[in-house]
């Protein structure tokens, strides 16, 4: 299945257009993961990061639900300086290998739902986002790892499979932003789904993990007064850390 047909598959699943089999799927429990649970076998993290052309400003205490930076932040756009792009990076952690072959999805809406619309693996974070207004942002295949024993050491054994983390860049049309601002959803959520390509074929959603949901709340120009620190990112991807911005009129 190509990333294109995934994509139509996820897509068409979650939106009822083709069987999603509710009565034969919804109340199973869920099979086929590791014992333990925890992250990357319940759930993902999800991390965002400004890479080219654009402020994030943040008020909230990081390293909640195992990320590193809040699940809440803003993004302060200045739309009378180019580029009309700006660059995030979204960083889904841990993914422990397996043996099958994954498909991981980044998502993203303008509306949340007040209940999950699809039901996903139970130990972990729901979906969200409403999935009328669901748009997938990036699509990735996630390769099976064969399970390789490691050896005894002196001091105790590693696990045989390793846990990684990937980094999809997305780039942000200013343009289609400020219409969203207009139409007053100021709000972007998003989430990270992984998914055995397996149960993705047969549109069994079950034993998708997912990551929290994140909201990137769009203001124009400058952070909002209450702003704890600051992380910006010029349009050659350097990067810069303030802290009090209150304090600093040269900061925001």
């Amino acid at each position: 299945m190509t990333n294109k047909q995934k994509k139509t598959s996820l897509k068409m699943s979650v939106l009822g257009i083709t069987t999603l089999a509710v009565s034969s799927v919804w109340g199973k429990t869920p099979t086929g993961f590791p014992t333990g649970g925890g992250v990357g076998i319940d759930y993902l993290t999800l991390d965002e990061m400004p890479i080219e052309h654009v402020k994030m400003c943040m008020t909230d205490t990081p390293f909640a639900n195992g990320t590193l930076l809040p699940s809440n932040i803003t993004i302060a756009i200045d739309s009378e300086t180019a580029p009309s792009i700006f660059k995030m990076g979204f960083t889904i952690s841990d993914m422990i290998d397996t043996e099958e072959e994954r498909t991981l999805y980044l998502i993203s809406g303008t509306r949340t739902s007040p209940s999950p619309e699809i039901k996903t693996h139970p130990g972990g974070p729901a979906l969200g986002i409403a999935v009328s207004e669901l748009d997938i942002l990036g699509i990735y295949r996630i390769p099976k790892v064969i399970s390789t024993p490691q050896p005894e050491s002196n001091v105790g054994q590693a696990l045989p499979f390793a846990a990684s983390k990937m980094t999809v860049n997305v780039n942000f049309d200013e343009h289609k932003i400020a219409k969203l601002m207009s139409n007053n959803k100021a709000n972007i959520y998003v989430q990270a789904g992984l998914i055995r390509t397996s149960d993705l074929e047969l549109g069994i959603f079950e034993n998708m993990i997912m990551s929290e949901m994140d909201t990137i709340s769009l203001v124009s120009n400058k952070c909002p007064e209450e702003t704890d620190s600051i992380i910006k990112a010029d349009n050659s991807g350097n990067q810069s850390f303030c802290k009090t911005p209150s304090a600093d009129p040269d900061c925001n």
